[in-house]
């Protein structure tokens, strides 16, 4: 019988997130209204080493998704990607992301106040 327990190694979600933010000193703190906020704001022990954020902006969902043969074979990976990467431009000049189904966005306004920031 075939295992079914092998990960899932595809790309079906690409993000749109604002520049970093450090904890540089003069840095403002993060508004606390997202998960982990206060914790990085705090420095809390469990975000050691975790010295900048960014705040997704856009998270949309590819109608098709981009499997591993395809990535190796025309997207220039060598290997699977692991947890969250840059896109490439390989794949973001592939398809227009208008396209693929928006999964969450922040209103304009609240976009116009991060990009200021």
């Amino acid at each position: 019988m075939p295992r079914n327990d092998a990960p899932h190694s595809s790309i079906t979600h690409v993000c749109d997130t604002s520049s970093a933010r450090t904890q540089a000193p003069g840095d403002p703190p993060l508004e606390e209204d997202g998960l982990g906020n206060s914790e990085f704001n705090s420095r809390h022990p469990d975000w050691d080493g975790y010295d900048f954020v960014y705040k997704m902006m856009t998270v949309r969902e590819l109608c098709q998704p981009i499997t591993l043969s395809e990535m190796k074979e025309n997207r220039g990976f060598k290997l699977a990607p692991r947890g969250l990467v840059y896109l490439p431009t390989s794949i973001g000049d592939m398809s227009d992301l208008d396209e693929q189904k928006l999964a969450s966005c922040v209103d304009l306004e609240e976009l116009m106040s991060v990009a200021h920031v």
